[in-house]
Protein backbone atom coordinates (compact mmCIF):
# COMPACT_ATOMS: atom_id res chain seq x y z
CA UNK A 1 0.00 0.00 0.00
CA UNK A 2 1.84 3.24 -0.98
CA UNK A 3 -1.15 6.21 -1.16
CA UNK A 4 -1.51 7.87 1.87
CA UNK A 5 -3.53 11.48 2.03
CA UNK A 6 -2.20 14.91 2.08
CA UNK A 7 -2.50 16.33 5.19
CA UNK A 8 -2.33 13.99 7.55
CA UNK A 9 -0.77 10.57 5.63
CA UNK A 10 -3.61 8.59 6.76
CA UNK A 11 -3.54 5.25 4.72
CA UNK A 12 -5.30 5.17 1.67
CA UNK A 13 -6.11 1.45 0.57
CA UNK A 14 -6.85 0.12 -2.98
CA UNK A 15 -8.95 -2.39 -3.77
CA UNK A 16 -7.35 -5.59 -3.11
CA UNK A 17 -5.12 -4.35 -0.36
CA UNK A 18 -4.98 -6.57 2.95
CA UNK A 19 -6.46 -4.65 6.02
CA UNK A 20 -3.92 -4.45 9.23
CA UNK A 21 -4.58 -3.59 12.40
CA UNK A 22 -1.81 -1.67 12.97
CA UNK A 23 -2.53 0.47 9.92
CA UNK A 24 -5.66 1.35 11.30
CA UNK A 25 -4.23 2.24 15.07
CA UNK A 26 -1.73 4.66 13.50
CA UNK A 27 -4.02 6.40 11.21
CA UNK A 28 -6.39 6.64 15.00
CA UNK A 29 -3.24 7.70 16.77
CA UNK A 30 -2.39 10.18 14.03
CA UNK A 31 -6.39 11.53 14.35
CA UNK A 32 -6.18 11.84 18.18
CA UNK A 33 -3.35 14.13 17.72
CA UNK A 34 -4.37 16.08 14.84
CA UNK A 35 -7.33 16.76 17.52
CA UNK A 36 -5.50 17.69 20.39
CA UNK A 37 -3.04 19.97 18.26
CA UNK A 38 -6.52 22.06 17.63
CA UNK A 39 -7.31 23.00 21.10
CA UNK A 40 -10.78 21.69 20.84
CA UNK A 41 -13.42 22.00 24.04
CA UNK A 42 -15.18 20.48 25.73
CA UNK A 43 -18.66 21.59 27.10
CA UNK A 44 -20.90 19.98 29.43
CA UNK A 45 -24.57 21.05 31.26
CA UNK A 46 -26.27 20.75 34.39
CA UNK A 47 -28.10 22.16 37.28
CA UNK A 48 -28.57 22.41 40.98
CA UNK A 49 -31.07 22.84 43.65
CA UNK A 50 -30.88 25.42 46.29
CA UNK A 51 -30.09 24.43 49.67
CA UNK A 52 -31.14 27.97 51.41
CA UNK A 53 -27.49 28.05 53.06
CA UNK A 54 -24.92 30.14 52.14
CA UNK A 55 -21.05 31.29 53.66
CA UNK A 56 -18.10 29.84 54.25
CA UNK A 57 -19.32 26.70 56.17
CA UNK A 58 -22.10 26.51 53.53
CA UNK A 59 -20.75 26.45 49.84
CA UNK A 60 -21.93 26.00 46.49
CA UNK A 61 -20.03 23.12 44.41
CA UNK A 62 -20.14 22.44 40.94
CA UNK A 63 -18.51 18.66 40.46
CA UNK A 64 -16.67 19.51 36.67
CA UNK A 65 -16.24 16.40 34.46
CA UNK A 66 -13.03 17.80 32.71
CA UNK A 67 -10.70 20.59 33.75
CA UNK A 68 -12.98 23.65 33.14
CA UNK A 69 -11.48 27.24 32.37
CA UNK A 70 -15.12 29.32 32.39
CA UNK A 71 -18.86 28.14 33.55
CA UNK A 72 -21.47 30.32 32.83
CA UNK A 73 -24.09 30.05 35.75
CA UNK A 74 -27.47 31.29 35.10
CA UNK A 75 -29.25 32.73 38.03
CA UNK A 76 -32.62 33.94 36.14
CA UNK A 77 -34.57 31.92 38.52
CA UNK A 78 -33.80 33.95 41.13
CA UNK A 79 -33.73 37.43 39.30
CA UNK A 80 -36.90 38.02 38.21
CA UNK A 81 -36.01 41.66 37.13
CA UNK A 82 -38.62 42.12 33.86
CA UNK A 83 -38.17 38.86 32.67
CA UNK A 84 -34.36 39.21 32.02
CA UNK A 85 -31.94 36.61 31.62
CA UNK A 86 -29.03 37.15 34.29
CA UNK A 87 -26.02 35.32 34.05
CA UNK A 88 -22.56 35.05 35.11
CA UNK A 89 -19.28 33.79 34.28
CA UNK A 90 -17.14 31.95 36.41
CA UNK A 91 -13.64 32.34 35.09
CA UNK A 92 -10.92 29.87 36.64
CA UNK A 93 -8.85 32.51 36.90
CA UNK A 94 -10.65 34.60 39.70
CA UNK A 95 -10.64 34.76 42.77
CA UNK A 96 -14.16 35.91 44.07
CA UNK A 97 -17.22 37.84 41.93
CA UNK A 98 -19.45 40.26 42.98
CA UNK A 99 -23.40 39.89 42.75
CA UNK A 100 -24.96 43.09 40.70
CA UNK A 101 -27.68 44.02 42.78
CA UNK A 102 -25.17 44.32 46.14
CA UNK A 103 -22.34 46.30 47.17
CA UNK A 104 -21.78 44.59 50.75
CA UNK A 105 -19.69 41.19 50.05
CA UNK A 106 -18.91 38.67 47.21
CA UNK A 107 -18.41 35.19 45.74
CA UNK A 108 -14.90 33.52 46.88
CA UNK A 109 -14.04 30.95 44.20
CA UNK A 110 -12.34 28.14 44.56
CA UNK A 111 -11.35 25.83 42.06
CA UNK A 112 -10.13 22.80 41.11
CA UNK A 113 -9.47 20.21 37.81
CA UNK A 114 -12.83 18.33 39.51
CA UNK A 115 -15.22 21.31 40.85
CA UNK A 116 -15.29 24.57 41.31
CA UNK A 117 -17.00 26.02 44.75
CA UNK A 118 -18.08 29.03 45.87
CA UNK A 119 -19.48 31.11 49.15
CA UNK A 120 -21.04 34.65 49.86
CA UNK A 121 -18.99 36.32 52.40
CA UNK A 122 -21.62 38.84 53.82
CA UNK A 123 -24.04 38.19 56.58
CA UNK A 124 -26.71 39.86 54.94
CA UNK A 125 -30.32 38.69 55.47
CA UNK A 126 -30.30 37.62 51.94
CA UNK A 127 -27.02 35.75 51.97
CA UNK A 128 -28.85 32.55 49.81
CA UNK A 129 -29.90 35.07 47.57
CA UNK A 130 -26.64 36.79 46.88
CA UNK A 131 -24.78 32.98 46.40
CA UNK A 132 -27.37 31.76 44.37
CA UNK A 133 -28.48 29.07 46.42
CA UNK A 134 -31.73 30.44 47.10
CA UNK A 135 -34.29 27.25 48.70
CA UNK A 136 -36.41 26.09 46.06
CA UNK A 137 -34.62 27.41 42.94
CA UNK A 138 -33.02 25.56 40.12
CA UNK A 139 -29.74 26.93 38.86
CA UNK A 140 -28.54 26.10 35.62
CA UNK A 141 -25.22 26.06 34.23
CA UNK A 142 -22.63 25.45 31.31
CA UNK A 143 -19.35 24.05 31.85
CA UNK A 144 -16.58 24.41 29.19
CA UNK A 145 -13.28 23.54 29.17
Amino acid sequence: MANYTEHYQLHQWEPGDAFLRTDFNEDLEKIDAALEDKGNCRIATGSYAGTGEYGKSHPNTIQLPFPAQIVLLDVSTCHNFNSTPEYYFLFRQAAEFMPDDTSNGSNVLTWSDSAVSWYYTDSHSDGPFYQFNKSGQTYQYIIIG
